[in-house]
């Protein structure tokens, strides 16, 4: 059997069962199983909507930002470590250490979304130097890691009214 007749006959997700129905978007073969899963979308176009959707985005960039706080604290506990220096008794040290990791990601994230820094740099004369002191204010400031708390708000406000 050639590949054109498959397609016509068959399931594009599972080759081995016939298809029952096409795909609304992109008008694909869908069998029965792929159809109890989702009844209009194969999972190739789910997949796609999905990973453009902005809870998606959200989900990155807070695992990001974790991953930033847990790689800034794994280097702090290495340097106290290999310097032989006794701070395990400090709890605030490591959430200090964890949330400036964090802000590091967060302050990245929170100038991707904006266009701010851009404007500033038009100023004349100083503005390069005003955005470097704009942004050492926002990251000093802690705006990151609100920035942080106001996207996992959000994806939990998503998630508890059910919009994936």
């Amino acid at each position: 059997m050639k590949d054109t007749d498959k397609a016509l006959y068959y399931c594009h997700t599972h080759p081995n069962l016939f298809l029952q129905q096409h795909c609304k978007v992109c008008r694909k073969g869908m069998c029965r199983t792929c159809i109890d899963y989702n009844s209009t979308t194969c999972t190739d176009c789910l997949r796609e909507s999905y990973i453009g959707s902005k809870t998606y985005a959200y989900k990155k960039e807070l695992a990001w930002m974790m991953v930033s706080g847990i790689f800034t604290l794994a280097l702090f506990f290495t340097y106290t470590y290999v310097s032989n220096i006794d701070i395990y008794d400090s709890s605030l040290d490591y959430l200090l250490v964890f949330l400036f990791g964090l802000s590091i990601t967060g302050t990245h994230y929170l100038l991707r979304d904006t266009d701010f820094m851009g404007d500033i740099r038009k100023v004349p004369f100083i503005g390069f130097k005003l955005s470097i002191i704009v942004l050492l204010l926002i990251f000093v400031t802690g705006i990151p890691i609100i920035y942080f708390l106001y996207k996992l708000l959000i994806l939990i406000i998503k998630s508890i009214q059910g919009n994936h």
